[in-house]
């Protein structure tokens, strides 16, 4: 059943939300809140206190803090007694002077408390008459004067909390920053708790950095936003498919915004609506990237274009090539673009470095509203491996409701094209993508679509379209019906060897009916009782027999395939090395399917790197980006040869990448 997705409250502006929701959905960066608040309820403020910035890139999370901070000062019993908390949000377009500044103090101190301040911004005017716009120094200084005094005769203290104080500061002159600066080291009544985007040169701060956030706090937002939309099945999500939280942690780098924008995606588990859902965040989230990008300098613009556009990361000496800006002034860049976070630096073993977009999530958008196609289809490829690591499940589902909008007609074409591309090469039952291919092109056929002559091959164009049982997912029910046919061929026989096999984990009920398909001759037959036995580990001779013969009688793709990984299994490496340069010849990767990437982990396995290597360096059938993750994790393995090769992957990978190289370990141990 779908699920219900709810609208996010406060997805820009944290301040739209109530104190209550504010407060109940505060559940991320609970450390750095403890930490300050805790400094300020213990702070006497006799001397002038500690002051706070919290930096971080745009949605980490920066203004919700500072709210936090805000009504936790004015709701504290203690602290209510004599601090005044005082909260200028993002946008503050009528303060370009520092003197604004504390008018806009007195305002809010009037506003707020009456009696206590009543007319502390008169006072303040009344220094103002007869004041030239040269006088206007002396004139900030009183008002801070003004401000002060009453203060101390109130026996009250301030904290200040001003989001992007950065675009503050820009707007006050050299010598208003100095004052500020010198009023607030000097004096114990006003204590300022900021918020940037990015480093500011101002020097009384505390700087509490906000990185992305770690698993357990996705999980925590997750199951939050959940509560604030009444999903119950968002635990249940979380608890089958841990994954998938890793997967979107990765993908956003952990920004809370961006988590938020892609809560739909996440819970996407009965619409099928995936790719509709991802174009419709990145138009939101398109003015906040845009605004971004706009504001850069030029070549600053260039150099993230660069970066963006080639997705892994790259070194200095290729960014300056591609943007031709000297090293000298492109390192000032990229040092620049490092300290606010937007850029990631990666240490090489030559002592460079490779660079990278920190938010990944922003790499997509900008790939898909700026790159070519083939960029778009990087994206999409990857974000395919990667869920191929979550859920398989999951992705079969997917497939067959996509199968379903196709046959429909309820799909753009667009759509019906980039989704098919993106889960033809996911980890799911090689019949469901040929049926998924099948349909999808005759679904842009009908629509006289260009699409059409672009869709990828299937991968088994002998389905047998008459398993309408199958088709439909009831398993129970196709077995039933192959049961009670009274002739029983050897395609009959197979089928039944493979639903014991791969839907009913029986192994003896499938090596019998495999072996009556065999025995009829039925190459498939042979191929699907050898992986049996590879997968049970048991009859390695036979499983070397069978896969033989098979690519003895009909050597092609599949059969040449299934021999080089029992050739593999059997450590005969030699003939297994000529069987898979017949399998590369008849386009073995296109057409095998998910068990090529048996294939190249058995190549890991037997450390034949050079071989898995050269199949990715030819890169025939795009192997190189199907299987990013497994180049990567071979490159790791050949680190003594090429040092830097594996840094150049996104950290999105890297769990994936480890655990395809656990895999490979424990390939080589289990098949010793």
């Amino acid at each position: 059943m779908a699920i219900t997705k709810p609208a996010m409250p406060g997805l820009y502006n944290p301040a739209s939300q109530t104190k209550d929701e504010l407060i109940a959905n505060f559940v991320v960066r609970l450390d750095k809140f403890h930490t300050i608040f805790n400094n300020i309820k213990n702070d006497d403020f006799d001397s002038p206190p500690q002051h706070f910035i919290i930096q971080g890139q745009r949605g980490m999370g920066k203004t919700t803090l500072l709210l936090r901070l805000y009504h936790a000062v004015g709701d504290d019993e203690q602290l209510k007694q004599y601090l005044i908390p005082v909260l200028f949000g993002e946008e503050q377009y009528g303060i370009r002077t520092l003197y604004k500044l504390w008018e806009e103090v007195a305002l809010y101190l009037e506003e707020k408390f009456g009696p206590l301040f009543s007319g502390l911004y008169d006072e303040m005017q009344e220094y103002m008459e007869g004041v030239d716009y040269e006088m206007l120094e002396d004139y900030e200084e009183r008002c801070f004067d003004v401000l002060r005094t009453r203060l101390v005769e109130k026996g009250a203290s301030l904290v200040l909390l001003i989001d992007n104080f950065g675009d503050l500061l820009d707007k006050f002159t050299r010598e208003e920053r100095n004052r500020l600066q010198e009023a607030l080291l000097q004096y114990g009544e006003i204590r300022l708790i900021a918020a940037a985007a990015e480093a500011v040169e101002f020097d009384i701060f505390d700087v509490f950095y906000l990185d992305g956030l770690d698993r357990e706090e996705t999980a925590n937002l997750l199951v939050q936003l959940g509560k604030t939309g009444g999903i119950d099945a968002v635990n249940d999500i979380i608890r089958r498919n841990p994954g998938r939280v890793e997967a979107l942690r990765r993908l956003t780098g952990g920004i809370p915004r961006t988590i938020i924008l892609l809560f739909d995606i996440f819970l996407d588990t009965g619409t099928g609506d995936i790719l509709r859902d991802l174009e419709r965040v990145l138009d939101n989230v398109t003015p906040l990237y845009k605004h971004y990008m706009d504001h850069l300098p030029p070549k600053k613009q260039e150099i993230l274009d660069t970066v963006a556009l080639n997705w892994d990361a790259l070194d200095t000496d290729e960014i300056s090539k591609r943007t031709r800006i000297p090293a000298d002034q492109l390192t000032t860049h990229l040092d620049e673009l490092e300290t606010d976070r937007t850029l990631s630096k990666i240490p090489t073993s030559t002592g460079g470095s490779l660079y990278q977009l920190t938010d990944r999530f922003f790499n997509i958008w900008y790939l898909m509203r700026n790159g070519r196609r083939r960029e778009k289809q990087k994206v999409l490829w990857l974000m395919r491996f990667l869920e191929n690591w979550c859920s398989k499940e999951e992705l079969s589902h997917l497939a067959q409701q996509h199968i379903d909008a196709l046959k429909t007609g309820n799909v753009l074409e667009k759509y019906a094209f980039y989704m098919t591309e993106a889960l033809v090469i996911a980890d799911i039952p090689s019949e469901i993508q040929d049926e998924m291919v099948t349909t999808a092109k005759e679904f842009l056929a009908q629509k006289k679509s260009t699409f059409a002559g672009h869709l990828s091959p299937s991968y088994n164009d002998q389905l047998i379209d008459a398993l309408a049982f199958y088709t439909n997912r009831d398993y129970e029910a196709a077995l039933n019906a192959f049961l009670s046919m009274e002739n029983k061929n050897q395609t009959v026989f197979r089928w039944l060897g493979f639903l014991y096999h791969r839907k009913f984990n029986q192994f003896e009920n499938a090596e019998k009916y495999y072996l009556m398909a065999a025995a009829k001759d039925d190459i498939k037959a042979m191929g699907g009782l050898a992986v049996l036995y590879l997968l049970e580990r048991k009859n390695i001779s036979a499983a070397v027999d069978l896969a033989r013969k098979a690519y003895t009688v009909k050597p092609d793709a599949y059969t040449s395939g299934v021999y080089t990984v029992m050739l593999l299994w059997d450590k005969k490496i030699e003939e297994a090395g000529r069987t898979l340069e017949f399998f590369m010849e008849k386009e073995g990767p296109v057409k095998l399917g998910d068990f090529f990437e048996t294939l190249l982990l058995f190549l890991a396995a037997r450390e034949q790197y050079d071989t898995a290597l050269k199949l990715f360096m030819e890169d025939k059938h795009d192997i190189r980006e199907r299987y990013k993750p497994i180049y990567y994790a071979l490159m790791v393995l050949m680190k003594d040869t090429y040092p830097d090769e594996h840094r150049k992957m996104g950290p999105e990978l890297t769990r994936t990448v480890e655990e395809i190289l656990r895999q490979i370990k424990r390939i080589a141990a289990d098949y010793s």
